[in-house]
């Protein structure tokens, strides 16, 4: 009970302290746009005008439809890599626990996979794609980009669950013949590597989301719908910052929304633990 009581403290005081943050940059964007104002500077709108340019193309009827379904498209391109870096992490990953042979095997991909930088990426695979068809092909790139950040990320989270099983009972496991059973993945490998998971998620999907958005952006039209196509229509061919920062605010309200879910999530798996 003493557990419990800490854990919902904790996170209230989380909680409270996020509302607070928050408040913080509103106020720090505030005096930087006006600022900038003062300096004959009217690129950065104030916040209270994004926020009301941000419930226009959420809400307002013609703009909202075209709004919902980029979000739509955003989340689904992000949904595939997420799934996709997930099932090949969970299997790679724990060949790669189980057998350290096969973990000094992925290491250069894997390490490949961290360092090479994104934006490269997304202009080497328009150019080996472009050709005829190239259209079709291009709708792709946003869930390759994804995966290429979002699987290093749970690849990694798999091998901390392997890597924080203690040696007593790893011992225990080898004693009883099991250390590469199924029983061991269920009852001991898995649950260990379950935190390691959730922390990976709330990491991988701001970052994934970003990639995403980055790639609608560089590969313009040709990927079709999505948030990062309406903020690069907002580029040209006039410059409407207004418009920039309400679409990203979407997006940043995605992530805060999948970050919540998250949240609960692990805070009912503690409950039940405790």
């Amino acid at each position: 009970m003493e557990k419990r009581k800490k854990a919902n403290w904790s996170w209230a005081k989380g909680t409270s302290l996020i509302l607070m943050g928050s408040l913080l940059v509103l106020l720090l964007w505030w005096i930087l746009s006006l600022s900038l104002e003062a300096g004959g500077n009217l690129n950065l709108p104030d916040p209270w005008k994004t926020i009301g340019r941000t419930l226009e193309v959420l809400f307002l009827p013609q703009e909202a439809g075209r709004t919902w379904l980029g979000i739509g498209w955003t989340t689904f391109r992000l949904f595939l890599s997420f799934l996709l870096s997930l099932v090949l992490a969970l299997l790679l990953g724990t060949l790669a626990g189980l057998f350290p042979s096969l973990r000094t095997l992925f290491r250069p991909g894997v390490t490949l996979l961290k360092a090479v930088p994104t934006i490269a990426a997304a202009v080497l695979l328009s150019s080996l794609l472009f050709g005829p068809g190239y259209g079709e092909r291009a709708r792709y790139i946003p869930v390759f980009l994804g995966f290429l950040v979002i699987f290093p990320i749970q690849y990694e989270a798999v091998l901390s669950g392997f890597d924080g099983v203690s040696r007593e009972e790893r011992e225990a496991l080898r004693l009883e013949g099991g250390e590469r059973s199924f029983l061991a993945l269920r009852e001991v490998y898995g649950p260990g590597a379950l935190p390691y998971l959730l922390l990976s998620f709330a990491q991988s999907l701001g970052l994934g989301l970003k990639v995403t958005l980055m790639a609608e952006i560089t590969v313009g039209g040709s990927v079709g719908e999505g948030l990062g196509e309406l903020i690069r229509e907002n580029t040209a061919p006039i410059y409407d910052m207004e418009g920039i920062l309400a679409y990203s605010l979407v997006a940043i309200l995605l992530v805060l929304l999948s970050d919540g879910a998250l949240a609960l999530l692990k805070r009912k798996l503690e409950k039940e633990v405790l």
